[in-house]
């Protein structure tokens, strides 16, 4: 007998404990403290998963117009040199360059112009331009210095721009001759 009128008091509360009854004081608040948990837990699943469809989406579209785009634009890629004002032909012009050590300047090893014209250094895969130098008529030999110091094992080529007369290079509206193209490596 004693021992049920222990269990019977361990299952009575305290009188310091209040019995709440769920129907009249709503949830307990372990229950109520784990809801939220479990919704905040499903509403950023939710978020993920919308983030990820919607970069997945915009990355397929994005393919789709790469791929059209790049077969209808190959044409337009026109190399930096091209884009002088105009080109002339060669008429008694000639430019040799040899290989040399990399630094900042390129020696020119013969050269035949009839007018004022620039000889321009550039490099061979890119055709940007590393510096140029306007020679007179006359002058068979000269140096390049250059805005940055060529690199050991790189092409470059040395090429011909007759000047418009404003004594001021500009590839832009400086005419290129055409078919005077110096190709040359840095050791």
């Amino acid at each position: 007998m004693e021992i049920k009128k222990n269990m019977n008091q361990l299952n009575q509360p305290k009188h310091d404990q209040k019995l709440l009854d769920p129907a009249k004081h709503g949830p307990l608040p372990e229950f109520e403290l784990t809801t939220k948990w479990l919704a905040g837990g499903i509403l950023a699943a939710l978020v993920v998963l919308a983030g990820g469809w919607l970069i997945a989406r915009n990355n397929t579209a994005n393919e789709e117009v790469a791929k059209t785009d790049s077969t209808e634009k190959t044409a337009d890629i026109v190399p930096i040199v091209q884009a002088s004002a105009a080109v002339v032909a060669a008429d008694g012009e000639a430019l040799t360059v040899s290989d040399q050590a990399a630094g900042s300047e390129v020696a020119v090893a013969n050269m035949t112009i009839g007018k004022t014209t620039w000889v321009a250094i550039r490099d061979a895969k890119t055709k940007w331009i590393l510096g140029a130098r306007r020679f007179e008529s006359g002058i068979t030999t000269g140096t390049v210095e250059l805005l940055r110091a060529t690199t050991a094992g790189t092409a470059y080529e040395a090429v011909m721009y007759v000047d418009n007369g404003d004594n001021v290079f500009d590839f832009h509206t400086d005419s290129l001759v055409d078919g005077i193209v110096s190709t040359f490596t840095v050791k």
